[in-house]
Protein backbone atom coordinates (compact mmCIF):
# COMPACT_ATOMS: atom_id res chain seq x y z
CA UNK A 1 0.00 0.00 0.00
CA UNK A 2 1.31 3.76 -0.43
CA UNK A 3 2.16 5.41 2.46
CA UNK A 4 2.65 9.15 2.13
CA UNK A 5 5.63 10.98 3.22
CA UNK A 6 5.18 11.98 7.20
CA UNK A 7 4.65 15.56 6.25
CA UNK A 8 1.94 15.13 3.90
CA UNK A 9 0.09 12.96 6.00
CA UNK A 10 0.05 15.10 9.19
CA UNK A 11 -1.36 17.88 6.64
CA UNK A 12 -3.91 15.48 5.11
CA UNK A 13 -5.03 14.83 8.58
CA UNK A 14 -5.10 18.06 9.86
CA UNK A 15 -7.36 19.06 6.72
CA UNK A 16 -9.98 15.89 7.63
CA UNK A 17 -10.59 17.40 11.25
CA UNK A 18 -11.18 20.83 9.94
CA UNK A 19 -8.01 22.77 11.20
CA UNK A 20 -6.62 23.57 8.24
CA UNK A 21 -8.54 25.06 5.42
CA UNK A 22 -8.87 22.99 1.75
CA UNK A 23 -6.83 25.15 0.28
CA UNK A 24 -4.20 25.91 3.04
CA UNK A 25 -3.75 22.15 2.99
CA UNK A 26 -3.20 21.84 -0.40
CA UNK A 27 -1.20 24.58 -0.64
CA UNK A 28 1.39 23.11 2.14
CA UNK A 29 0.99 19.23 0.28
CA UNK A 30 2.47 20.73 -3.06
CA UNK A 31 5.55 22.40 -1.01
CA UNK A 32 5.85 19.06 0.99
CA UNK A 33 5.98 17.34 -2.66
CA UNK A 34 8.20 19.93 -4.35
CA UNK A 35 11.02 19.94 -1.29
CA UNK A 36 10.67 16.26 -1.66
CA UNK A 37 11.22 16.20 -5.33
CA UNK A 38 14.19 19.01 -5.12
CA UNK A 39 15.64 16.90 -2.26
CA UNK A 40 15.48 14.09 -4.73
CA UNK A 41 16.95 15.20 -7.72
CA UNK A 42 19.71 16.36 -5.37
CA UNK A 43 20.47 13.03 -4.30
CA UNK A 44 19.85 11.83 -7.73
CA UNK A 45 22.70 14.25 -8.99
CA UNK A 46 24.71 13.56 -6.17
CA UNK A 47 25.16 9.93 -7.04
CA UNK A 48 25.17 10.98 -11.14
CA UNK A 49 28.45 12.87 -9.64
CA UNK A 50 29.95 10.23 -7.38
CA UNK A 51 29.48 7.44 -10.37
CA UNK A 52 31.06 9.39 -12.68
CA UNK A 53 33.94 10.55 -10.47
CA UNK A 54 34.44 6.24 -9.81
CA UNK A 55 34.58 6.21 -13.72
CA UNK A 56 36.99 8.33 -14.58
CA UNK A 57 38.85 7.44 -11.29
CA UNK A 58 38.99 4.02 -13.26
CA UNK A 59 39.77 5.01 -16.53
CA UNK A 60 42.59 6.95 -15.18
CA UNK A 61 45.44 7.23 -17.91
CA UNK A 62 48.42 5.14 -17.81
CA UNK A 63 51.60 6.36 -17.89
CA UNK A 64 52.76 3.92 -20.55
CA UNK A 65 51.15 2.57 -24.06
CA UNK A 66 49.51 -0.82 -22.51
CA UNK A 67 48.86 -2.97 -25.31
CA UNK A 68 46.24 -5.87 -26.25
CA UNK A 69 46.61 -8.22 -29.30
CA UNK A 70 43.95 -10.96 -29.76
CA UNK A 71 43.47 -13.36 -31.79
CA UNK A 72 39.63 -15.45 -31.77
CA UNK A 73 41.23 -18.49 -29.98
CA UNK A 74 44.21 -17.13 -28.04
CA UNK A 75 46.43 -13.68 -27.12
CA UNK A 76 48.81 -12.64 -28.06
CA UNK A 77 49.55 -9.40 -25.88
CA UNK A 78 48.18 -9.09 -23.09
CA UNK A 79 48.19 -5.61 -21.17
CA UNK A 80 51.70 -5.06 -21.49
CA UNK A 81 53.48 -2.20 -21.44
CA UNK A 82 55.16 -1.00 -24.90
CA UNK A 83 57.57 1.61 -26.21
CA UNK A 84 55.71 1.49 -30.24
CA UNK A 85 53.39 -0.78 -31.73
CA UNK A 86 53.80 -0.49 -35.49
CA UNK A 87 51.05 -2.13 -38.01
CA UNK A 88 50.11 -2.12 -41.57
CA UNK A 89 46.78 0.00 -41.30
CA UNK A 90 44.91 0.76 -44.89
CA UNK A 91 45.74 4.03 -45.33
CA UNK A 92 49.55 3.16 -45.03
CA UNK A 93 51.93 2.21 -42.03
CA UNK A 94 51.07 3.55 -38.44
CA UNK A 95 52.91 3.51 -35.39
CA UNK A 96 51.07 3.98 -32.11
CA UNK A 97 53.08 5.08 -28.60
CA UNK A 98 51.61 6.66 -25.68
CA UNK A 99 49.74 9.87 -25.71
CA UNK A 100 48.87 9.09 -29.23
CA UNK A 101 45.05 10.40 -30.16
CA UNK A 102 42.42 8.00 -30.16
CA UNK A 103 41.90 6.19 -33.73
CA UNK A 104 40.34 3.21 -34.91
CA UNK A 105 42.34 1.78 -38.08
CA UNK A 106 41.37 -1.42 -40.34
CA UNK A 107 44.38 -3.08 -40.82
CA UNK A 108 45.60 -4.91 -43.79
CA UNK A 109 47.99 -8.11 -44.32
CA UNK A 110 51.29 -7.13 -43.46
CA UNK A 111 53.71 -7.41 -40.27
CA UNK A 112 52.65 -5.99 -36.49
CA UNK A 113 55.75 -5.19 -34.85
CA UNK A 114 55.75 -4.66 -31.27
CA UNK A 115 58.60 -2.75 -29.36
CA UNK A 116 58.76 -3.20 -25.62
CA UNK A 117 60.18 -0.90 -22.70
CA UNK A 118 63.23 -3.54 -22.12
CA UNK A 119 63.73 -3.05 -25.93
CA UNK A 120 62.62 -6.56 -26.91
CA UNK A 121 60.68 -7.10 -30.51
CA UNK A 122 58.32 -9.12 -31.41
CA UNK A 123 56.78 -9.59 -35.18
CA UNK A 124 53.90 -11.05 -36.11
CA UNK A 125 52.21 -11.23 -39.56
CA UNK A 126 48.42 -10.46 -39.65
CA UNK A 127 46.24 -11.03 -42.50
CA UNK A 128 43.93 -7.71 -41.46
CA UNK A 129 41.75 -6.82 -38.70
CA UNK A 130 40.88 -3.65 -36.54
CA UNK A 131 43.26 -1.37 -34.30
CA UNK A 132 41.33 0.72 -31.53
CA UNK A 133 43.88 3.19 -30.04
CA UNK A 134 41.76 4.61 -27.09
CA UNK A 135 42.57 8.41 -24.93
CA UNK A 136 44.09 6.76 -21.95
CA UNK A 137 46.45 5.02 -23.33
CA UNK A 138 45.72 1.69 -24.04
CA UNK A 139 45.62 0.06 -27.09
CA UNK A 140 43.38 -2.86 -28.40
CA UNK A 141 44.06 -5.01 -31.75
CA UNK A 142 41.90 -7.67 -32.53
CA UNK A 143 42.98 -9.49 -35.67
CA UNK A 144 41.49 -13.14 -37.01
CA UNK A 145 45.08 -14.61 -36.72
CA UNK A 146 48.48 -13.94 -36.01
CA UNK A 147 51.95 -15.83 -37.04
CA UNK A 148 55.50 -14.76 -35.44
CA UNK A 149 57.21 -13.76 -38.52
CA UNK A 150 59.81 -16.15 -37.32
CA UNK A 151 57.52 -19.44 -38.26
CA UNK A 152 56.55 -18.34 -41.48
CA UNK A 153 57.97 -20.97 -44.39
CA UNK A 154 59.49 -18.64 -47.31
CA UNK A 155 59.13 -22.23 -49.35
CA UNK A 156 55.65 -22.87 -48.20
CA UNK A 157 54.52 -19.35 -49.14
CA UNK A 158 56.00 -19.90 -52.73
CA UNK A 159 54.12 -23.31 -53.50
CA UNK A 160 50.83 -21.86 -51.88
CA UNK A 161 51.33 -18.83 -54.08
CA UNK A 162 51.98 -21.19 -57.01
CA UNK A 163 48.34 -22.82 -56.50
CA UNK A 164 46.50 -20.06 -55.92
CA UNK A 165 47.90 -18.42 -59.24
CA UNK A 166 46.88 -21.32 -61.22
CA UNK A 167 43.56 -20.93 -59.50
CA UNK A 168 43.14 -17.53 -60.86
CA UNK A 169 44.34 -18.36 -64.68
CA UNK A 170 41.44 -20.69 -64.83
CA UNK A 171 38.72 -18.59 -63.03
CA UNK A 172 36.21 -16.63 -65.13
CA UNK A 173 36.88 -12.42 -64.58
CA UNK A 174 35.02 -11.24 -61.62
CA UNK A 175 33.59 -15.05 -60.05
CA UNK A 176 33.88 -15.84 -56.89
CA UNK A 177 36.74 -17.92 -57.29
CA UNK A 178 38.88 -14.95 -58.93
CA UNK A 179 37.80 -12.87 -55.96
CA UNK A 180 39.31 -15.38 -53.31
CA UNK A 181 42.11 -16.35 -55.31
CA UNK A 182 43.01 -12.51 -55.40
CA UNK A 183 42.16 -12.05 -51.82
CA UNK A 184 44.91 -15.17 -50.67
CA UNK A 185 47.62 -13.62 -53.19
CA UNK A 186 47.24 -10.25 -51.53
CA UNK A 187 47.93 -12.13 -47.96
CA UNK A 188 50.33 -14.28 -49.26
CA UNK A 189 52.69 -11.34 -50.86
CA UNK A 190 52.82 -9.37 -47.91
CA UNK A 191 53.46 -12.37 -45.68
CA UNK A 192 56.51 -12.47 -48.13
CA UNK A 193 57.37 -9.15 -48.15
CA UNK A 194 57.27 -9.35 -44.26
CA UNK A 195 60.28 -11.78 -44.34
CA UNK A 196 61.93 -10.92 -47.62
CA UNK A 197 60.61 -13.52 -49.97
CA UNK A 198 59.23 -12.43 -53.36
CA UNK A 199 55.86 -14.00 -54.30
Amino acid sequence: AFTPLPQLSSFLQAAQSGCLSRSAAADSALHTISMAAVATRALSAASRRAATARYFSEQAVNTELRLNVAVPHTTLVADAEVKLVTMPARDGVMGIEKNSPPIIAELKPGMLRVDYLDGKVEEFFVPGGVAFNHDNNKCDISVPEGVSVEDIDGDRLREDAAAWNAKKASAAAGSKEAVEAEAALEVLSAAGKAIGVTI
